[in-house]
């Protein structure tokens, strides 16, 4: 193969160092507009060069088929999701701006290279196959408890060979896998190279738990058979085993365990057979002593690494993922954390995949905070702080006619790019080929921000298998879609750093955007036709010469005190020279299979685009004065400093206001959460001690307010010295010793009265009105009521029942005991009394 191919390519994401960081960032503020701030909106005209299909993933159905639409009046309105624009537009954005490229999935991918040989190139860091490695390799299994993830220990796993498991068992794994015609036939059928497979065809329902010795390791057993003499590499650190018979005496229980194989073992030496777990896996599993805790993120990547609930989920996990509960047969490594074992990495086969050192994230290596271009503009969450946008996107309806009938359904199987595969997404030294790969494991840096460059033609989609394949019914060419772009309180440079997104800086006549699926094949090329802006400096609208200038000038020039090169960068030129149809399509493929693996074994990885096409475009210049700009940005700097205090100022006067309110309505709580917010500030410090003094008295006065006037005489003297603050600790204390004596005696009192008195009973207003003011006095009374209260209560029921109250004591009502009104009282009566009346009433203890 001569030619790298590949239908994307990436755009560099920036260094730290190299990161825009925005001097205004730390004022940007929803409750107070900056002075320069303005507001409006940007009307887009766009149209498709080449047809375009974005998936209608809202609509009743889910019909993955049909292009992006709502049903207005019987008719399918098409339109182009706000999310999908403010995608495309926020990586050019990003780009341009040279943001961090912060929205990427935090991935960690996996390896597994048993054989390095001689010309290697590519050197992954399994660390698996490295010294005693295999020899820390336990058993175990996994298990889900309570949301939780634990692996019960078995120890170091056993294997037994094909032949001893046939002889006993009867199955056939001598035929299946190690045979010169296999009746498996692994090597066509990849699926039956699984573990899944092995328990399915082979074991058949057969028993896996059974009595074992170890295998003595002698060429004769102990009555003179000779045993195989091939069975065993000299690489294999694990013992085995055989069968016990019913005269062995030491043997132990242990449980058959099938996993996956990457091919046929048809050296003489290889280690053909299955594992086997020590004990037996009920006894394993509630052995607490054993159990080993899966650190989440552990478990995240397992699951990750397995494909979990995706499309290319592996068969393997597949067949297990649904029996956590019961426990599944895992292979694992462990380390010490904090004092205590947790499991280092694990997988379904003894040499599972190993996670990389670096996820892809942490090849980034940014900081934390949130200080660039995009984010400030389309809003962030992250671990210390959030930001609102200021940025809203419509979305794009079809301004142009189109019968549904030119839309046909194609079926096309797409490829899925994974970042594990280094040559193309990690950064590689050399030009074009290397005699050794950086890796996830040994110095990793991005590639950076994924693009398809435009094509000149449309191509033929690709065909796969049934379960590969997708349909699609795209929008014909020359579709044309209408949006809006609303802003609120952007700086001038900020709108135009949007306005040189979305018109490649002035450029849009000769570059592209791309949009939806299908983009590696030439679909979705989107020109920019017309933009009208809306601003409170620009009410009149429209795309004249000095709004460009104005905005776009101002952006520029904001861009290159920091770095003056920046129209010509190595990021405006990648974004460029992929943003223009490209004269030659040839190298914009998908390479076929065995060509990545070819490119693995060579060394040769994907260069930069501009080193295949050398079209890409110096942006052109609207910053006029510079030096100008220069300067009065130095100005600005005194002025963003005295911005930056008059935003603290109002913030502060806000919290103390809302803080004030908070007080007054008793909402101690709140006001303290507010204050705590600041605590190296001394107007806070001060505020929180106003807080806790006013909660102190308004504990006091909502006490003392439910004493009698002759109570509250004996305390008015501590009340208003309360008020004040001017009581000692044990003259407080007396006071509220008093006071809670005063309280208890009160609330006996109220107790007591409630267990004896009884009320005037209005049997017109029915027996729920009745109900509801016992239990009231029921509850005052500590639920117990006085003997004469209790007769008082069976003789009012008894007048309700023989008055027939057409609510509560209706004959279907009156069926059960157990049901209502009878719960109510039960609860007053006790149930035996309540019982004995029951039946009296319905005659039915006689």
């Amino acid at each position: 193969m001569t030619h790298v191919k590949s239908p994307y390519n990436f755009v560099p994401a920036p260094r730290e160092s190299e990161v825009f960081k925005c001097d205004w960032a730390d004022q940007v503020c929803h409750d107070i507009p900056f002075e320069d701030g303005e507001s409006g909106e940007i009307e887009l005209m766009l149209r498709a060069e080449t047809p375009i299909f974005v998936r209608n993933g809202h609509a009743e159905g889910k019909d993955t088929s049909e292009f992006s639409h709502v049903v207005v009046n019987g008719k399918k309105k098409y339109f182009i999701p706000a999310t999908s624009l403010k995608g495309m537009l926020r990586n050019v954005l990003e780009i341009m701006t040279q943001s961090r490229m912060k929205l990427v999935d935090d991935d960690r991918h996996a390896v597994r290279q048993i054989m390095i040989t001689k010309g290697t190139v590519i050197v992954e860091g399994y660390s698996l196959t490295e010294g005693d490695e295999k020899k820390n390799i336990k058993a175990g299994y996994l298990v889900e408890k309570d949301t939780k993830y634990y692996i019960y220990s078995c120890g170091k796993p056993m294997k037994i060979r094909y032949t001893d498991l046939d002889d006993v068992l009867g199955t056939d794994f001598g035929e299946q896998f190690d045979k010169p015609v296999l009746k498996s036939e692994m090597d066509k059928k990849f699926a039956n190279r699984t573990g899944k497979y092995k328990y399915e065809k082979v074991i058949n329902g057969k028993s896996l738990e059974h009595k074992f010795v170890i295998h003595p390791l002698d060429d004769v057993d102990k009555n003179g058979k000779e045993y195989q003499k091939s069975w065993v590499s000299e690489f294999q650190p694990l013992s085995y085993v055989l069968f016990a018979n019913s005269s062995d005496d030491d043997f132990f229980y242990g449980r058959i365990v099938c996993v996956g194989q990457a091919s046929n073992y048809s050296v003489s030496t290889a280690r053909k057979g299955e594992y086997v777990f020590r004990g037996k896996r009920e006894d394993v599993i509630t052995d607490e002593k054993v159990k080993i805790e899966v650190p989440e993120k552990v478990m995240e990547t397992f699951l990750f690494i397995n494909r979990h609930n995706l499309h290319d989920e592996l068969d393997d996990w597949k067949y297990w993922k649904n029996k956590l509960k019961e426990g599944v047969p895992v292979f694992y490594r462990s380390r010490q954390e904090n004092g205590k074992e947790v499991v280092k990495d694990f997988g379904l086969t003894f040499m599972y995949k190993e996670p990389v050192k670096y996820s892809v994230k942490e090849c980034l290596k940014y900081e934390e905070d949130d200080n660039d271009f995009a984010e400030l503009l389309f809003g962030y969450t992250s671990k210390k702080q959030s930001l609102k946008g200021r940025v809203v996107f419509s979305h794009a309806f079809l301004t142009t006619n189109i019968n549904d009938a030119e839309m046909k359904e194609l079926t096309a199987a797409f490829a899925g790019p994974k970042s594990s595969y280094v040559p193309f997404y990690l950064k590689q030294n050399g030009n074009g080929k290397t005699h050794k790969f950086n890796t996830y494991n040994s110095n990793p840096v991005l590639r950076g921000y994924k693009r398809y460059p435009i094509h000149k033609y449309i191509k033929k989609l690709p065909t796969g298998s049934d379960a590969r394949s997708t349909c699609l019914k795209p929008l014909p060419k020359d579709s044309i879609f209408s949006l809006k772009i609303r802003f609120f309180n952007l700086k001038k440079v900020e709108i135009g750093a949007l306005l040189s997104a979305i018109t490649f800086h002035g450029s849009n006549d000769e570059l592209y955007h791309s949009l939806g699926a299908a983009k590696p094949f030439g679909y979705g090329k989107m020109k920019i036709l017309d933009v009208n802006i809306k601003t409170l400096n620009y009410e009149n609208g429209g795309w004249e010469e000095k709004v460009v200038k104005d905005y776009l000038g101002a952006f520029e020039c904001e861009m290159k005190t920091k770095m003056p090169d920046w129209n010509s960068s190595e990021f405006i030129r990648e974004l460029t020279a992929m943003s223009k149809e490209q004269k030659d399509d040839a190298l914009l493929e998908y390479m076929e299979l065995a060509h990545f693996q070819e490119l693995k074994n060579t060394g040769r990885f994907l260069q930069n685009y501009t080193q295949y096409d050398k079209s890409g475009i110096e942006l052109q210049t609207e910053c006029s004065d510079l030096e100008g700009y220069k300067k009065e940005r130095k100005k600005r700097k005194v002025f963003f400093e005295k911005e930056r205090e008059r935003l603290i100022a109002f913030l502060y006067r806000q919290d103390i206001q809302e803080i004030d309110k908070l007080i007054a309505a008793n909402e101690y709580e709140k006001a303290k959460k507010i204050a705590e917010k600041h605590p190296c500030e001394d107007v806070f410090v001060e505020k929180l001690k106003g807080i806790n003094k006013a909660e102190t008295q308004w504990k006091a006065r909502e006490e003392w307010g439910n004493v009698n006037k002759e109570d509250r005489a004996k305390i008015e003297e501590f009340i208003k010295r309360w008020k004040d603050c001017d009581v000692d600790v044990q003259e407080l204390m007396q006071a509220q010793t008093c006071l809670n004596n005063l309280m208890k005696q009160k609330k006996e009192k109220r107790a007591a009265k409630a267990a004896a008195s009884t009320f005037d009973v209005d049997y017109a207003k029915g027996f729920d009105k009745f109900k509801k003011e016992i239990n009231k006095q029921f509850k005052l009374a500590n639920g117990e009521f006085g003997e004469e209260k209790l007769k008082w209560i069976e003789k009012v029921i008894t007048d309700f029942y023989r008055r027939k109250d057409k609510k509560f004591f209706k004959k279907n009502k009156l069926v059960s005991f157990k049901k209502y009104p009878w719960t109510d009282i039960s609860k007053w009566l006790g149930e035996d009394n309540a019982r004995e009346l029951y039946e009296e009433l319905t005659e039915k203890g006689n």
